[in-house]
Formats: C-alpha cells, structure tokens, sequence
C-alpha cells in the first residue's frame, strides 16, 4: 500500500472525495483503480485509508476518502509492519487478589 500526500480542501474532506490529478498522487506512475492507499491530508495533517477509484479525465482520477487513522495505523499499513502495542504490565493474579484484600481491610 502506498502513501499519498494530497492538499484537499474542507469541502472534499467533507464529501469524502476529491478528483486528483495523476501527478499530484506523486506515486511516479498511472493508478490502477481500484487501488488501495493511506491519503496523508497536508492542510489538516491527518491520514485517511482511500482508494484511488476511478479515471475521470485522461490524466486525473477519483480519491475517496475513508475513515480517519491514527498516524501510528497510517504507518504501518505504508511499511508493512505492524502497529507497536501500547505497554501494559502483567502481575499474577494472586498478587491482585492480595492487594485488593489489604485495600478492602483499610476501609
């Protein structure tokens, strides 16, 4: 999946679609509708999942915007590797247990 940096206007984010010309996709090459790809909006710096849907002129085609996501999401779909799981901390089960018992008998 490829990375496509677009300025929209709110009008189009609103729509959710924008006709965009080939070279302003800066993928190098003619889409092939219906093609998959992570819209990084310049004006409002946020990514959008979008397909490159269809041909409306010679040298411009349809982007259509999906839903919002987090950069981190964004990201990941572009590289290929996963999203990093936020940290969390495992403690037994027992140890819950005894912590909520003495917490109880402090009230």
């Amino acid at each position: 999946m490829e990375l496509v940096n677009v300025y929209l206007t709110v009008d189009e984010v609103g729509s959710r679609s924008a006709v965009v010309a080939h070279a302003d996709l800066g993928l190098g090459r003619v889409p092939q509708p219906p093609e998959g790809v992570v819209i990084h909006e310049l004006n409002l710096d946020e990514y959008y999942a979008g397909i490159i849907d269809d041909a409306t002129e010679p040298d411009a085609c349809r982007l259509k915007l999906g839903p919002r996501l987090p950069e981190s999401m964004a990201l990941a779909r572009v590289t290929g590797f996963p999203v990093t799981a936020s940290p969390f901390r495992s403690q037994p089960v027992a140890d819950i247990a005894t912590a909520l018992r003495s917490d109880m008998a402090k009230n």
